[in-house]
């Protein structure tokens, strides 16, 4: 399924959760999946965006292709029914940060 956010959604896709750390400790599923903060990957922007931003004077301050980091509460998912489905539906304005961290130092 083939999905163009409008308006001022944007389309992303939550990574895939961190199941064990480098130093061999596995994270139980139950842990992982109550994180409050969760990184995304930008698959699409509505295209009336930059004109509405416009209108309010702001800038858009990611791109698709963009790692960004959204409250794990906020969004609409795809399809709830699938646990392999990580696609999301999100207000533009409730991304909270670019993510440009290295992956290494991450799972520590």
């Amino acid at each position: 399924m083939e999905f163009k956010p409008i308006n001022e959604w944007i389309l992303v896709e939550e990574e895939e959760p961190v199941t064990k750390t480098l130093s061999g400790i596995y994270i139980p599923k139950v842990v992982s999946s109550k994180q409050l903060i969760k990184k995304c990957k930008v698959l699409a922007i509505s295209d009336e965006l930059p004109a509405i931003l416009a209108e309010e004077k702001r800038t858009l301050s990611f791109k698709v292709g963009d790692t960004v980091v959204h409250h794990s509460q906020i969004g609409i998912k795809i399809d709830e029914s699938s646990e392999k489905d990580r696609r999301f539906f999100l207000k533009y304005d409730t991304v909270m940060a670019l993510y440009n961290g290295d992956e290494k130092n991450d799972q520590s």
